[in-house]
């Protein structure tokens, strides 16, 4: 049968139903080693976690913008990389760019995702306000939520940061007990419910470096994480509770406090299922698969012999790790065995095909010792990361969040208004007395009655004047507290993390049960 044209194009137009929303997501990544304040020594490798995070969103988004210079040692390592200065001015026209562009490509219905990653350190001034140190300034905790943060309703937006006190940024937790507080404040992050954190610090933590990974610890670890390492439901994805649980089994060898890190990481409130890197939509020329009969202890290293992965694997855990291309990779496992993986090979590849080869380890001591036998001392799989959900994340994920309630309740307004309304009532009732013992004082032609008569005149008026201007300032302050006064509510509120988990009660808070 031959159908009219029109008809046809009514069809076409049926079967081909509504299109599918586009994925887009950019990473502006800043990395500065000197600090702003005096007595803070310069850090040695936030550039290098600065580059290597671009190399890493190279394949992840689509944009990357690089802020970032690189001291002597590391100018040779990324010569070829494009980055600009890390100063104030640089850093928020960049915000100011990137938060356009994704408000941009959300219009067009786009679903867009925008990571802000900053290695380098943080700080408090004297009013407990946060800061970020930039090579000529400071990125205050304003310009994060004026220049990108309050954007947010249009697009998701991660907020990494690898810096001293990063956890400036979840005040309302109340960890910041040894600092002066901020006081109240309009700039609450549980507001803005399309906003991730992957935090270094939950509170006043030190930013810690370890030469051995030419690296931040934390940043290490999450590079790691997120290379797919931390994948323990194997669907292709990395979800934050993957992260959290991957990080914290990285640490859990680590007992000396001082040297032992606390991360906070929360997904999106308004989003908790989103993963943080879906491999679907990354473009990794090629991904290595690993898989062992006994507990690996296992480092990727690149053709510069620098770290690009180090994970320790429970036996029978497989995992797929994406791998950058255009340069070889060695993989070693348990510093006995290494594995060569060509830079020409695309496409997954499992390590149980490749040739192995001796390796010798290398020796330590001091700090350099004590990383090395504690760091990723605790084999990584479903069953670590699942002790760690049910036990520890969903308290420490745990928050306060200020509500403001109808104006019809507040307490006080009601009272003073109440107790205004009834002074009012009692001024005039007395004023109606003294009224009525003046007509009777005129009215006898006793002087003992009138005098007795015009006590209870000057007694009725003034207890009648005293409560109708006390009633009147009641009444006054009732209405200035409902119109300006909204009372609030501190509510606890453990974030929903999406159809994969679910929350067990416990005392005192919550606990995350996995399904892997």
């Amino acid at each position: 049968m031959r159908y009219p044209l029109p008809i046809l194009a009514f069809i076409f137009f049926l079967s081909a139903g509504p299109a599918e929303a586009a994925h887009r997501s950019m990473a502006l990544i800043i990395g500065n080693n000197r600090p702003v304040d005096e007595g803070l020594d310069p850090l040695k490798f936030a550039d290098d976690d600065a580059f290597r995070y671009e190399r890493f969103f190279h394949f992840v988004a689509d944009e990357v913008t690089l802020l970032a210079r690189s001291d002597t040692d590391s100018a040779a390592l990324y010569a070829n990389v494009a980055a600009e200065a890390p100063t104030r001015d640089n850093v928020i026209a960049s915000m100011d760019e990137v938060a356009a562009r994704a408000v941009e490509a959300a219009g067009r219905g786009d679903s867009v995702t925008v990571y802000f990653v900053f290695t380098g350190h943080g700080n408090y001034d004297a009013e407990g306000r946060g800061y970020l140190h930039l090579e000529d300034g400071k990125l205050t905790t304003r310009d994060l939520f004026y220049h990108l943060i309050r954007h947010s309703a249009d697009f998701r937006l991660v907020l990494l940061v690898d810096a001293c006190n990063a956890g400036f940024l979840v005040k309302s937790r109340g960890e910041t007990e040894e600092r002066r507080p901020a006081g109240t404040t309009g700039l609450e992050l549980e507001r803005f419910t399309n906003v991730a954190l992957v935090l270094s610090s939950s509170s006043s933590g030190e930013v810690r470096e370890w030469g051995r990974y030419l690296s931040g610890i934390f940043s290490h670890q999450v590079r790691s994480a997120l290379t797919g390492a931390a994948d323990v439901n194997t669907d292709g994805k990395i979800t934050f509770p993957e992260l959290a649980a991957f990080v914290d089994a990285a640490n859990q060898g680590v007992s000396n406090p001082s040297l032992r890190l606390t991360p906070y990481i929360r997904p999106p409130l308004a989003d908790p299922g989103m993963p943080v890197v879906d491999f679907a939509r990354t473009r990794f020329p090629r991904f290595v698969r690993m898989q062992f009969d006994t507990p690996a202890r296992v480092t990727v290293l690149d053709s510069d012999l620098v770290r690009y992965a180090d994970f320790h694997l429970r036996a029978g855990y497989a995992v797929n790790v994406g791998l950058p291309g255009s340069r070889e990779f060695l993989v070693s496992v348990n510093d006995r065995i290494e594995y060569r993986l060509p830079a020409d090979v695309v496409g997954t590849v499992d390590l149980s095909v490749l040739d192995g080869q001796a390796s010798t380890p290398l020796a330590s001591r001091g700090v350099d010792e004590y990383y090395v036998r504690h760091l990723f001392s605790q084999a990584y799989g479903p069953d670590v990361a699942a002790e760690y959900l049910s036990t520890r994340y969903g308290p420490a994920l745990a928050f306060t969040r200020t509500i403001v309630r109808p104006w019809y309740e507040n307490g006080w307004a009601w009272a003073a208004t109440g107790t205004g309304i009834a002074l009012l009532g009692v001024g005039a009732a007395l004023e109606g007395l003294a009224v009525s013992e003046s007509d009777a004082a005129g009215n006898t032609p006793w002087g003992d009655e009138k005098a007795a008569y015009n006590d209870r005149v000057a007694r009725y008026n003034a207890l009648g004047v005293a409560s109708l201007v006390v009633g009147g300032g009641a009444l006054a302050a009732g209405t200035a507290l409902f119109l300006f006064d909204r009372p609030t509510e501190q509510v606890p509120v453990v974030p929903n993390l999406g159809p994969d988990f679910s929350f067990l009660p416990l005392p005192g808070g919550a606990a995350v049960e996995g399904r892997f």
